[in-house]
Parts: structure tokens; sequence; C-alpha cells
């Protein structure tokens, strides 16, 4: 079948054709693996949670006189990844609690409604949640086994497949099989042979769930601030987990730098950049343990390839914009090595933060710019 759809898209003209789902792991292998008949044929444009620009609209919809309040919109965001569906979950929750018990529109509110959501049987993201973890699991050869896996990596992220076997105590080779069909129905992802979840809610709601917690918008308040704690904590170590992952990453860009021009828009700036020739990109510890660097990039000083330069570079990537003190320290590091500073961020900017760069001229890149940087590089991340 999808051999007689490549041979009618050959001889179509001015159709355009999508193909949407949310079988990523078998879209992506349609569209890039060379073997199969739609190779090149179409382009792969990934649908991602909306940015805090797009939350902060929908959040509109909802609570029109607290669109632009950051606090709120970014407490949503950090939750919900930007997903439209726990975003909307989340504010229907929040809107209920404000409009029958007069409860103020507050971070806090936002941390309860979304575990009343994720944890309570009837709550909109649980149901989604389990319906997921049901479908995706329910034709596998060794369910017991691959489920407790994806146990496994809700209580801890980052496993390799041999961290995974001791932990089960199979063969790594074992271990491997169960995580590559968690893989195939997209549960989880793999970055550098480390294993996480796709989707951190899911990973939330199998953590609390495999241990028999579940609650009810009457669960008392005691109950409700523990869950909240541990719901902190976890996405504490979510962030710094996929820090940890993306400084890795943009390590590897770094190192794929070699004299290409490219749009200055991608560092935030006008016109065009060109990229020096880096020798050396290593973390950074300053003398006596004084700083630390994600990455300090050296240039090469041969003649013709680049003027030596250095760049200092700063990854902070989390669901909340980086601020004025976050871009000040930064930038003292910088001056302290005399190299140029990168500072990348998941999100953007605060206004005041947006303010310093422009008048100190520091390239800052979002997640987006860093795609589109790896991209024109040809540079593949981990899956």
């Amino acid at each position: 079948m999808v051999g007689i759809f490549r041979a009618n898209l050959q001889h179509q003209s001015g159709v355009a054709y999508f193909l949407a789902g949310s079988a990523i792991t078998a879209l992506s292998g349609m569209v890039a693996d060379y073997r199969s008949p739609l190779f090149v044929q179409l382009v792969q444009l990934p649908l991602g949670g909306f940015d805090l620009e797009g939350t902060a609209a929908l959040v509109g919809k909802w609570f029109p006189e607290r669109a632009d309040d950051p606090f709120l919109v970014e407490e949503i965001h950090t939750l919900t990844q930007g997903h439209p569906f726990y975003t909307t979950a989340v504010c229907q929750r929040m809107r209920a609690y404000h409009q029958v018990a007069d409860r103020p529109l507050t971070p806090q509110l936002v941390r309860e409604a979304f575990v009343i959501e994720t944890l309570n049987p009837r709550g909109a993201i649980y149901e989604l949640c389990r319906y997921v973890h049901d479908v995706a699991l329910h034709r596998a050869t060794g369910y017991a086994s691959i489920r407790a896996v994806l146990h496994i990596l809700a209580g801890e992220e980052g496993l390799t497949a041999s961290d995974v076997a001791r932990r089960l105590k199979v063969t790594p080779g074992t271990a491997r099989n169960y995580l590559r069909w968690l893989l195939e129905v997209d549960l989880v992802i793999e970055r550098q042979k480390r294993y996480y979840f796709r989707d951190p809610v899911l990973r939330y709601w199998v953590a609390m769930v495999t241990r028999g917690i579940e609650v009810t918008p009457a669960t008392p308040p005691v109950d409700l601030v523990t869950l909240i704690e541990e719901l902190d904590l976890l996405y504490q170590r979510v962030a710094s987990e996929l820090g940890l992952a993306k400084e890795s990453q943009v390590r590897e860009l770094l190192r794929a730098f070699a004299g290409q021009t490219v749009d200055g828009a991608l560092f935030g700036l006008s016109g065009k950049l060109s990229l020096p020739t880096f020798v050396r990109v290593e973390p950074y510890v300053a003398p006596g343990n004084a700083y630390e660097l994600d990455a300090l990039a050296e240039a090469c000083t041969e003649p013709g390839r680049s003027n030596g330069e250095r760049w200092a570079v700063e990854v902070k990537w989390r669901n909340s914009r980086a601020d004025y003190t976050d871009v000040t320290r930064f930038h003292a590091k910088a001056l302290d090595l005399n190299a140029r500073p990168w500072f990348v961020t998941k999100t953007g900017l605060t206004p005041s933060a947006e303010g310093y760069v422009q008048e100190k001229g520091i390239l800052v890149s979002t997640e987006r710019e860093l795609q589109l940087l790896a991209e024109q590089l040809g540079v593949r991340f981990g899956r």
C-alpha cells in the first residue's frame, strides 16, 4: 500500500499531503528509512508542545485577565510541557476551584490542580495516561517484564540497558529487547544510549500510580502537600537529567563548527555569523572551583582558519525563562576568561535579561534556534 501511495505522489502536482499520528517512531521510519518507499518523499516536521507564548495564549482563553502573568503561565508550562490537552485539563480544574471555592489563581493552585487531574481516576490527564500506558503495552510479549522496565525508568531515568538489566536480573541483550519495544511504541526515547520517558507527565503518572497513590478532590490537604512536594522533586530531577543531556549535545554541536557562515538570528544577532573552527571543547572548572561552565571552546589558530577566539557556553535547560541574574552571572564568567559568551536557554529570557544580553552583545539561542543550527551543520542528536 505504501508503494502505491508513492506511485500516486510521483504522478501528481499541486497537491499537498500531510501524514500525522501519535506513532512517532513508525511515521518517522516511513519517511526517513532508506528502505521505505516514502524515503525522501516527505519532510518531517515534529510537532512539540506549545512554547511559553503559545501556552500563555491558551491560558488566556480560560483566564483572560491572567494571560500575561509570567509566574502562573510558567508554572503551567513547566508541569504540562506545553501539551495543549494537559494545559486545558489543568485550567479547567483551576477554574472550578476559582469560581466555586473562590481560590486565588496562584502557582500553588496550578500544582494542586495538576496533581488532582493526574492522580484522580476521574481526572482527564489520569484517563489519558492510563489509555496510553495500556494501549502501548497490551500487545507486548513479556508484558510483565516490559512494564517493570517502564516502572524502573519512572523512578530513575537516564539508565543504560546494562543498568536496566542489573535491576531486572536479566542479560543486557534481553533488557535491550524490552527497551526496543518501548522505543517502538514511543513511551521512551534514547539519548546517547541512555533511556528517558518521552512524556514527563506520563512518567509522573506511572511513578505514582504504580505505588498505589491515587487522590480525589476530597483528599486531606496534608496529603496534597506531600504529593506536591514529590511532584516538585520529580520535576527538578527531570530538569537536571535533561539539562545534562543537552549540555552534551551543545558540546557536540560546538565540535561541528568549522568556519561555516550561518544566519546570525540563530544566535540572536542580525546579519550573518562566521563560526570558528574549535579544536578543543570541554566543560570548564575555574581554579579553586570558583565557578563552572558547561563548555569552553577554543579555536584553531592556523592561518586562514580562525582568529584563535574562545567561546564560553552555558546551558539553562528548564521550562522557565532565564532571568537577569542568570545572564549577568554567566557574563562575568565569560569576561573572566576573555571569551565570547553564548547562552543557551530552552524557553528564552525575561525582559530584563533580554535587555542585558542585547546591551552586552551576548549570543543567545533557544531550543528552536539550537535545532535549526544542528540541522544546518548536519548534526543529528540522539533519539
